[in-house]
């Protein structure tokens, strides 16, 4: 959205994302290379990420905005039409696992950012599925939920920093690991 931003609302982004003494080309080159360095797919592990823009034909766009979020984001940009359009969008990129990303549309929508991820791994060790168990999930504002928790005794890079402990979980590529934060309990 910053490449379609100017004055006092680009500066805020710019501060927002800690960016402030970075040259806004190097910046989008770097954003290209993180973006091509993440994509891979083998048979180990999958890792799609999809960018697009939906923009309102009746709004006047920069040229530069759209050709910038194409060339460095690899968005694909399209105009808002219709809820199941980019429902189908979201669905085909995530290979059906979110199939719904929005309800409605209003005619006050200008634009929509959307990002669908679709990642798929094995473990490097593997979860013993008769081992998850329901257990409370206590999340933030006091909610509990009953989840599946997974389960299993062995040997991780552990993490640990004030306010949180964490884990480090291999997938099979030995490449891509998943990590995990639990934040403190007074936290």
């Amino acid at each position: 959205t910053a490449g379609g931003a100017d004055g006092e609302t680009l500066a805020q982004m710019r501060q927002a994302l800690n960016v402030g003494g970075i040259e806004e080309d190097a910046l989008k080159k770097e954003n290209l290379k993180i973006i091509r360095g993440l994509k891979k797919e083998d048979q180990k592990v999958i890792l799609s990420i999809a960018n697009s823009i939906w923009l309102r034909e009746s709004m006047e766009f920069k040229k530069k905005f759209k050709s910038d979020t194409r060339k460095y984001f690899l968005a694909e940009v399209f105009p808002i039409t219709t809820v199941d359009r980019i429902n189908s969008w979201v669905s085909d990129e995530t290979r059906g696992k979110i199939t719904r990303i929005i309800n409605s549309i209003s005619r006050d929508d200008i634009a929509y950012l959307i990002n669908a991820i679709y990642f798929k791994g094995t473990w490097k060790k593997e979860f013993d599925p008769k081992k998850t168990v329901k257990k409370d999930f206590h999340a933030s504002g006091g909610t509990v939920r009953s989840v599946d928790m997974m389960k299993r005794k062995d040997s991780f890079p552990y993490l640990e920093g004030e306010g949180f402990k964490g884990v480090v979980l291999p997938y099979t590529d030995e490449k891509t690991v998943m990590v995990l934060l639990l934040p403190d309990e007074d936290s």
